[in-house]
C-alpha cells in the first residue's frame, strides 16, 4: 500500500472517531426532543379539552343570562303596557271632561237663557 492510501485510511478512521460520538449525541438529542414534543402534544390536548369545557360552561352561562334578560324584559314590557293603558284611560277621561266643558261653554254662549 502506498502512503497516500494509508493517509486516506487514517483520515477516514479519524473522521469516524470524531463523527460517531457526535452522531450518538445527536440521536440522544433527537430522542429527547421527540419526547418533549410528544409531552407538549399531550399538554396541548389537555389544554384544548379544558378550553372546550370552559367554552361550554361560558355558553351555558350566557344562555342563562340571555334567558333571564328576556324574562325581565317581558315583565317590564307587561308593566309598561299596563301603565300606558291606565294613562290612556285617564287621558280619555280628561278629554271627555274637557269636551263636556267645552260643549257647556258653547251652549251658554249661544243660548244664555238656558242656564
Amino acid at each position: 500500500m502506498t502512503p497516500e492510501m494509508w493517509t486516506i485510511i487514517g483520515v477516514g478512521i479519524a473522521l469516524a472517531a470524531a463523527l460517531l460520538p457526535g452522531q450518538r449525541a445527536m440521536r440522544k438529542d433527537l430522542a429527547a426532543l421527540t419526547g418533549d414534543v410528544s409531552d407538549l402534544r399531550g399538554e396541548f390536548a389537555e389544554f384544548r379539552e379544558r378550553m372546550a369545557r370552559e367554552m361550554g360552561d361560558l355558553r351555558a352561562q350566557v344562555a342563562r343570562e340571555i334567558g333571564d334578560l328576556r324574562e325581565q324584559m317581558a315583565r317590564e314590557m307587561g308593566e309598561l303596557r299596563e301603565h300606558m293603558a291606565r294613562e290612556m284611560g285617564a287621558l280619555r277621561e280628561r278629554l271627555t271632561r274637557q269636551e263636556g266643558l267645552f260643549e257647556g261653554f258653547s251652549r251658554r254662549r249661544k243660548n244664555p237663557k238656558t242656564i
